[in-house]
């Protein structure tokens, strides 16, 4: 199966519901890299508890996942979906 990036922004984006490795993401673990990370766009990435950053891909989305995310994050509160070009 193939996955395909998420592209975030402030006012475009979502996150994955659950780790592509369940069980092995630490509680807080995320960041969100790219040439514009500091404006709310680029890619969410999660830290595995071997110490390996990973990409967030739409396999499994949820809306209060993304709510959270953008929360910890500090950024506005998501309001909808884009996925980056492959």
């Amino acid at each position: 199966m193939e996955y395909t990036l998420l592209k975030l922004t402030t006012s475009f984006f979502f996150l994955l519901g659950t780790a592509l490795r369940p069980g092995e993401c630490g509680v807080g673990e995320i960041r969100l890299v790219g040439v514009n990370a500091s404006q709310g766009q680029g890619e969410l990435q999660y830290l595995y508890e071997d110490g390996e950053w990973a990409s967030v891909c739409s396999g499994a989305v949820g809306v209060l996942d993304a709510q959270i995310a953008c929360q910890y994050l500090g950024f506005p509160l998501l309001q909808r979906i884009g996925k980056v070009a492959e």
